[in-house]
């Protein structure tokens, strides 16, 4: 199944990508307010997306020039037409955020069985930790406990230890849930390099989730880090279980600085009480803590996948997107879309959004 949005017509190739990225920014910067509507049939008619703000934030939070260029190409080449601009933004939206928020909760058919109750003393719990054997999950999943320093690379929270001196970081302690577990956290969910070959499910289909990524962000190989890469430690994090939750959400997320693997804590928690916790955290250095040779090839988490889901979670709070998806989440939980591990039936749930309107204004 290819991507929608790859094949939507494009701007020429031969035009320089600042003149197709100025005349993209001018088309967006011109254009009236727009809207559609997103949600699951029967339960009201969903929630709008602001098309204008929404398109605005996938076009300007582009991780990289050329992949900004190439959504500018797609959006130059509908000379400002506002229905052309809607279904650019409706399949962006369904095509890589709708997925990447609800496989977040899923379970990757990979997975392996969970380490038994006395290896997970010494290692984080990892609910979906999918490795080719238990063993080497063990291993690896110990591996970044140790690289991460026995902590929440966001909060530097540690269910085990006494709190560091920084007061944010001891407030947190207060916040969050009594012995928070550690987990590995994959930046990208494992559930999405699944791969889907029956034709039920084609309605939503990892391929076409990674051909866009891969034209967003192409300096990123998306191939490696849909194949053996999901499972690396470029892609990986140590969180806390409540911290992760916000991080797989596209509520939280680490964005890029000036400086090499420095990063600010970017809160859009839509929990109140939570969101007031977390802000004001220091920017965040990710080190190595390995002092052994026989762990220290571990690597960092990769700038470039953090970037990337740093760009996915803006674009995600910008124009109604991230509440209209949660709308639809609860919609879909009151209707029983439901997977037999609690997650969200994606299949089911793009069955009933397909009957709601979708009008633009």
């Amino acid at each position: 199944m290819k991507s929608q949005l790859c094949t939507l017509p494009k701007a020429s190739e031969d035009l320089l990508d600042d003149i197709v990225i100025n005349e993209a920014r001018y088309i967006l910067e011109d254009m009236d307010p727009t809207a559609f509507h997103w949600g699951v049939y029967g339960q009201a008619s969903g929630m709008t997306i602001q098309v204008d703000a929404f398109l605005t934030a996938a076009f300007e939070w582009a991780p990289e020039r050329s992949g900004q260029a190439w959504l500018g190409r797609i959006i130059t080449a509908t000379d400002g037409d506002r229905r052309q601009l809607t279904r650019i933004a409706k399949l962006f939206f369904e095509e890589v955020l709708v997925p990447m928020r609800l496989r977040a909760s899923e379970r990757s058919r990979k997975s392996s069985p969970k380490p038994s109750i006395d290896d997970e003393v010494t290692s984080p719990t990892s609910d979906t930790s999918p490795f080719s054997s238990p063993k080497m999950g063990q291993i690896l999943e110990s591996k970044l406990l140790i690289r991460d320093g026995h902590k929440c690379c966001i909060t530097s929270y540690s269910p085990n230890r006494n709190q560091p001196g920084n007061s944010a970081t001891s407030l947190i302690a207060t916040v969050l849930p009594p012995g928070d577990p550690l987990e590995v956290t994959h930046i990208f969910p494992l559930a999405l390099g699944d791969e889907y070959d029956d034709h039920e499910n084609m309605l939503y289909d990892p391929c076409v989730f990674w051909e866009v990524l891969q034209n967003y962000a192409p300096s990123l190989n998306g191939e490696w880090l849909r194949g053996e890469g999901m499972q690396s430690p470029a892609n990986s994090l140590i969180l806390t279980h409540t911290i992760r939750k916000a991080f797989a959400n596209l509520e939280l997320c680490l964005a890029p600085s000036n400086t090499q693997h420095t990063y600010a804590v970017k809160n859009y928690v839509r929990d109140p009480w939570l969101h007031r916790q977390l802000s004001g955290l220091p920017n965040v250095t990710v080190r190595n803590h390995c002092d052994t040779d026989a762990i220290a090839d571990i690597g960092l988490p990769d700038p470039r996948i953090l970037s990337l889901h740093a760009a996915l979670t803006f674009i995600m709070q910008t124009g109604g997107a991230g509440r209209a998806l949660d709308r639809a989440v609860r919609d879909a939980r009151g209707l029983s879309c439901l997977l037999s591990d609690g997650s969200i039936d994606v299949r089911t749930l793009f069955l009933l959004e397909a009957a709601v309107p979708k009008t633009s204004a």
